[in-house]
């Protein structure tokens, strides 16, 4: 019994040296799916660099958007193209004052009717990130726009693709996007 006692405080050593890295190599991060709203992404055991998050998240969505978006643009001119990323978290029930967590959009859609009501919206703190198309004013292209959080703060603004003409000005959408995220959190 002792040498699992020692076995135990030695394990913990280690991961209190090596840090939060060593537990990032042993879970890798995924990202799942939602079956019922295909643009909804959890990221379930998000690496604890932030840095290195936001850049898997961006490769995610360039991923996404070389699939569904390019070569269909005029499709979403209508409908505009958004992608949503947030940490995947699961309370098991649903409690009465934390809900169920994030992955009961897995399978489910936003339920604001009932006394247990589920919105996604109101999981601001494993909010990641979204990915949104916007079109260049009066002109063909469009801008990839990427908009972070950090533990429910607005953490920032990356145009990540761009294909608007150079005289059409990109800073109005961009501030336009900084002003609507910075409004929902």
């Amino acid at each position: 019994m002792r040498r699992w006692r020692v076995a135990g405080l030695v394990g913990l050593g280690v991961l209190a040296v090596v840090g939060p890295r060593a537990v990032d190599t042993v879970r890798p991060m995924t990202f799942v799916q939602s079956k019922v709203t295909p643009n909804l992404y959890l990221v379930r055991h998000p690496v604890s660099d932030r840095q290195a998050l936001y850049q898997s998240v961006r490769h995610k969505a360039m991923e996404r958007m070389s699939v569904e978006f390019v070569g269909n643009e005029q499709a979403y001119r209508r409908s505009p193209y958004s992608l949503l990323f947030y940490e995947y978290t699961d309370n098991g029930v649903l409690s009465l004052f934390s809900g169920s967590g994030t992955a009961y959009f897995l399978e489910n859609h936003d339920d604001p009717g009932s006394f247990g009501s589920e919105q996604l919206r109101l999981y601001v703190e494993q909010h990641i990130a979204d990915f949104d198309i916007r079109f260049c004013d009066g002109a063909t292209g469009y801008q990839g726009v990427m908009t972070y959080s950090w533990q429910g703060v607005w953490a920032g603004i990356d145009v990540i693709v761009d294909t608007c003409p150079p005289s059409t000005s990109s800073e109005p959408a961009d501030a336009e996007v900084a002003t609507e995220r910075g409004a929902m959190l």
